[in-house]
């Protein structure tokens, strides 16, 4: 099973549904990528992305190798909705493409049938919304048997099927994601829904929602609050900064990459 994100803020997830296709979405790379052998692609994304250094590089070509190499018909694709609490289901139908006349970045596809779009992220248990935080576009989902898990639900007409967490075992784990690669923010904020909803129902969402709107910051109020608090506590490793600043982000627009694009001079609080 894999993850495929829609873009870092779901801006191509509407054209992956409509078209029942997934695509990679790195600018410029108008390259057949089927014909490249591992050392050949890391060749052509240096050349194209010259100011890109070697870890970032690397990394790029890991999630873009397995999508033309790896990825078979009848694997699951697991697409997160940005801004939704729900996630698409996909099943892959045909063989990696290459698109030379496609509009940039749609050079490279794989065709899809989708299985379910709207499947609500509480249904699922939180080890598992946590394999889907990887902090990448395209990635194998291999820990926690999450596919197994998956498959069952949708057995089971995608209700939670309560098989509880499953404990990750580092040492026998193959899953390219690992915890520093993780999307903390999108976890947290599913985490922090699925204990609402499961919380709060009826009535009693009613109540909640009444309480928390008359007192609810404007979302640029709470921008500043949040790069203020990250000046202040900056997470381990990262320097602070004098205010006001702007976050740096070099990986190509539309993509999202590991935190190692993060450096002890910059803070990314977004992504191009």
């Amino acid at each position: 099973m894999w993850l495929v994100r829609g873009g870092s803020e779901g801006e191509h997830e509407e054209k992956f549904l409509s078209e029942s296709r997934v695509y990679v979405t790195w600018e410029g790379l108008n390259v057949d990528l089927k014909k490249l052998d591992w050392d050949g692609l890391l060749k052509k994304l240096q050349e194209i992305y010259d100011d890109a250094g070697k870890g970032r590089i690397t990394n790029w070509a890991s999630q873009l190798y397995p999508f033309a190499h790896e990825m078979k018909k009848g694997d699951w694709v697991v697409m997160p909705r940005k801004g939704k609490s729900v996630i698409a289901i996909a099943e892959i139908e045909g063989e990696y493409q290459h698109n030379p006349k496609g509009e940039d970045p749609y050079f490279h596809y794989r065709p899809v049938k989708w299985i379910k779009t709207d499947i609500p992220k509480s249904n699922f248990d939180q080890d598992v919304l946590y394999s889907f935080g990887a902090f990448m576009t395209i990635c194998r989902l291999q820990r926690n048997d999450a596919e197994a898990r998956v498959r069952a639900m949708a057995a089971n007409g995608w209700k939670p099927t309560s098989t509880g967490p499953v404990v990750y075992d580092k040492s026998t784990a193959t899953d390219v994601v690992t915890e520093q690669s993780l999307d903390i923010e999108q976890i947290a904020r599913d985490s922090i829904s699925k204990r609402i909803i499961a919380r709060f129902k009826g009535h009693a969402m009613e109540r909640l929602v009444e309480a928390v709107l008359p007192e609810a910051p404007s979302a640029s109020s709470s921008a500043v609050n949040r790069h203020r608090l990250m000046y202040q506590n900056p997470a381990p490793g990262i320097a602070r900064l004098p205010l006001p600043y702007t976050p740096r982000c070099r990986r190509p627009p539309g993509t999202r990459g590991s935190v190692e694009d993060i450096g002890p001079s910059s803070v990314v609080t977004s992504c191009c």
